[in-house]
C-alpha cells in the first residue's frame, strides 16, 4: 500500500438491517465518490480508513450495524490516542506509503492531532481537504485519480 486515505463517517447511512461493510453502510457524498473511484480502479494500493464517531478508526471492510452517533470535538479528542496509535503503527508497517489524503470535517480534526507533523517528519506527503462537503469531495476525487 503506497497511499492512505482517511475519511470521516457520514450521517447518511443505508438503513439495511444487520451489518454491512462500512464502505457500503455510509452513504454520504464522499462515500459515493469513494465507491465510484473503486469501480474506476482508482483505489489500487490505497488503504482506506474511516473515522467513525461510534467505532473509532476502522477499515472500509469492517462490518457495522446502523447507528446514530454524531462526531463531536469531545468525542474526537477521546478517540485521538487510539486513532493516532493505530495510524502510526500502520504507517510504520507500510514504509512504502508516501502519500496520504485526509477528508474530515472540523469536528473530526482533534482525533488526528499530531498526525500531519509525524508524517512530515517521516516523508509522507499529506493533503488535507478543505472547504465544504462538495469541495472536499472534489479534492478527494482529484487526488484519487491523479495518484492512481
Amino acid at each position: 500500500m503506497n497511499r492512505l486515505l482517511i475519511i470521516g463517517c457520514s450521517e447518511t447511512k443505508r438503513p439495511d438491517p444487520g451489518k454491512l461493510p462500512a464502505i457500503e453502510r455510509y452513504d454520504g457524498p464522499a462515500f459515493r465518490v469513494l465507491r465510484r473511484a473503486r469501480k474506476a480502479g482508482h483505489l489500487v494500493a490505497t488503504q482506506v480508513f474511516i473515522l467513525s464517531a461510534e467505532h473509532g478508526l476502522i477499515d472500509e471492510d469492517r462490518m457495522i450495524a446502523d447507528y446514530d452517533r454524531r462526531m463531536t470535538a469531545e468525542r474526537a479528542r477521546a478517540l485521538a490516542p487510539e486513532v493516532s496509535s493505530e495510524l502510526l503503527r500502520w504507517l510504520l508497517r507500510h514504509p512504502e506509503c508516501q502519500r496520504a489524503f485526509v477528508n474530515l470535517g472540523r469536528s473530526y480534526a482533534p482525533a488526528l492531532d499530531g498526525f500531519g507533523a509525524w508524517c512530515s517528519r517521516h516523508g509522507v506527503a499529506v493533503v488535507e481537504a478543505h472547504g465544504g462537503i462538495g469541495e472536499r469531495g472534489g479534492q478527494m476525487k482529484a487526488w484519487l485519480e491523479q495518484s492512481a
